[in-house]
């Protein structure tokens, strides 16, 4: 909620409300319900698979399909940040007709439970989809965690 309510602020501040719409909700291929552990910027979705040692305070999410969210215009830039939940959507087969239409994905991926594929595997999927795919050298990485920036080669005017 404290990050929703920042970006609203700074849309706001910048003059921007009127052309972003913030949707306070999780991201992912179905409607549901998320719990994430507050862990800070280290906060992530609770799965079965990932464990809570530090039994951390939990936050209830709306969890909304991306893909009936996203609309059908052209994006700019898509930020995947979803702490795990990315590869739910970029092996969804809607991902490809909503990556086609993205000049510039930046994404954070995780590998902190068994399912997380890790960067070569989202590295690997976001070529295929015809994307320059680089690692951000001002990014900080470690062996759970790390960042992608992805630039559609249809669109030259990006890079």
């Amino acid at each position: 909620p404290l990050h929703c309510d920042l970006i609203k602020w700074h849309l706001s501040t910048n003059g921007y409300s009127h052309r972003v719409s913030v949707l306070e909700a999780g991201a992912a291929a179905k409607p549901d319900t998320g719990m994430l552990v507050d862990e800070g910027i280290r906060s992530r979705l609770m799965r079965e698979d990932v464990s809570n040692p530090g039994h951390r305070p939990l936050i209830e999410i709306k969890m909304v399909d991306f893909f009936e969210s996203v609309g059908t215009e052209p994006i700019d830039i898509l930020k995947i940040d979803i702490e795990g939940g990315e590869y739910e959507l970029l092996w969804d087969s809607r991902f490809g007709p909503v990556a086609r239409r993205s000049k510039c994905i930046a994404m954070e991926w995780h590998k902190r439970a068994p399912h997380h594929l890790g960067e070569e595997a989202c590295k690997k999927r976001l070529e295929e989809l015809g994307f320059t795919v680089t690692v951000p050298t001002s990014a900080a990485k470690t062996k759970d965690i790390g960042m992608l920036l992805c630039y559609n080669q249809v669109y030259s005017d990006v890079a």
